[in-house]
């Protein structure tokens, strides 16, 4: 597939002796007959379509009824993987050995905040749908199993009392777990298997092992029996994910095999392979609380990203398992008709941290610039403290962002290769996403993006 841009928004593709004219926003394409090259193609574009009713101009790129959380459960762990990001070493020490851990306190008060802007957001738009989104993460999210529960009981009553209160018709909840998967046990099984839970559970392979504290080394086989234990309590989104560094890309295939000797592959959701990232830095935890651009070892080599983006699609062919659920996410923000922003952060979605502070997502936590209040203050005060951040974020659209701007995906891309967080870190730009990151996945968008226009994504 070839594309090139013809205009704001919109772009000549070239597929299979074909010819389309896709506009991103609101996502549409149109195949054009008797043309033979991207001069013809625009020029149909300019003479017939361009000012036409056909493409409805729209700068609304605003999520309604959404809003996401990410609780930080625990700076503890009961593994020390270097992989982590939550491993970063800093000036005065590393988030993953304290014992700090979200009180039930700071869950309650951030729970509070954010499901009044939430209600506020179906209120002022008179929805009848939305959906809250959870994502619990750590360290070691499952040591604070008890606070956990305690507070997604409390959260579930104030969305039924949101329901009740705007008679909707539905309020999805999607919660996600990440998790080394070996405190499962048949209680926490249970638990997790009767709500609307995603389970992510992080493996190791013989071809990865990880350099860890002999008290505190990973056995991968606990990991996969708590896998097996959800799925024997029937739980089917249950996810591996293997975190793969740079230098060992050319061996995918023995670690995929690996993990298909599980025995376990048709009955998961899914599998992740993650490229490894530089561990971020915690400041709460670490001590550093300046921003500084982490090398990543893909950028090193751009060929083992384009070598990683193909294997993304052979797996996704070969094991019928889509690889960081990317089919999921552009299918869905195709029919949503494209997104303005990829990502929520900071305006409809926060990371809350011990001690009751929010930042716009984990990567930012630590990072002054990026503090955006505390779940404590009074409402007033909190809607104040964090109202730059959000006006922040919402500048930064996805027509603003390079090289998005001239990509066709640039409105139906996913989060994990736009991520605002990386892009600062790793780029050291808020709006400049690194190439190697980019490369990583491309090709296997585009891939997707061509069988959408054939009808078969």
């Amino acid at each position: 597939m070839e594309y090139k841009k013809i205009d704001e928004r919109v772009f000549g593709i070239h597929s299979r002796g074909a010819w389309f004219i896709l506009n991103t926003f609101p996502f549409m394409a149109f195949q054009v007959e008797d043309v033979d090259d991207f001069e013809s193609l625009a020029k149909v574009y300019q003479d017939e379509i361009k000012g036409s009713s056909l493409i409805p101009w729209s700068e609304d790129y605003d999520f309604r009824g959404f809003f996401a959380m990410e609780w930080i459960m625990t700076s503890d762990c009961n593994l020390n993987c270097p992989h982590c990001f939550a491993h970063t070493s800093g000036e005065t020490g590393r988030y993953g050995l304290g014992k700090e851990a979200l009180t039930i306190e700071d869950l309650k008060d951030g729970i509070d905040k954010a499901c009044h802007i939430f209600e506020e957001d179906i209120s002022r738009n008179g929805l009848v749908q939305a959906e809250f989104q959870l994502f619990i993460i750590g360290g070691e999210p499952l040591m604070e199993f008890d606070n956990m529960v305690e507070a997604i009981e409390y959260l579930e009553g104030k969305l039924q009392a949101i329901e009740h209160r705007h008679g909707m018709e539905k309020l999805v909840r999607n919660y996600f777990l990440a998790t080394n998967g070996l405190l499962i046990d048949e209680r926490i099984a249970d638990y997790l298997s009767r709500r609307p839970f995603t389970v992510s559970v992080s493996i190791d392979t013989p071809i990865n092992p990880l350099k860890l504290d002999e008290k505190k080394s990973r056995k991968t086989e606990v990991a996969v029996n708590g896998a097996r234990k959800l799925l024997s309590f029937g739980m089917k989104k249950v996810i591996i994910n293997c975190v793969i560094p740079a230098e060992k890309v050319y061996q995918l295939d023995q670690i995929m095999q690996y993990i298909e000797s599980f025995g376990i592959m048709d009955q998961i959701s899914g599998v992740q392979i993650s490229p490894l990232t530089p561990p971020t830095r915690q400041a709460k935890y670490s001590g550093c609380t300046e921003e500084r651009v982490l090398v990543s070892d893909w950028s090193k080599d751009l060929n083992r990203c384009r070598f990683f983006a193909g294997k993304l699609i052979e797996y996704c062919d070969r094991y019928n398992t889509d690889m960081k659920k990317y089919h999921l996410r552009v299918k869905s923000m195709l029919s949503a008709g494209g997104m303005g922003y990829r990502c929520p952060v900071g305006q409809w979605k926060w990371c809350l941290v011990p001690g009751g502070l929010i930042y716009p997502c984990h990567q930012f936590v630590g990072i002054d610039t990026y503090r955006m209040g505390n779940v404590h203050a009074p409402m007033e005060e909190f809607l104040r403290d964090n109202g730059e951040m959000v006006r922040l974020f919402h500048d930064r659209n996805v027509f603003r962002v390079k090289p998005c701007d001239e990509c066709p995906l640039q409105s139906c891309c996913c989060v994990f290769i736009d991520c605002p967080g990386r892009a600062l870190l790793e780029g050291g730009d808020l709006y400049h996403i690194p190439e190697h990151q980019c490369l990583m996945a491309k090709d296997y968008l585009l891939h997707i993006l061509e069988q959408f226009l054939w009808g078969e994504a």
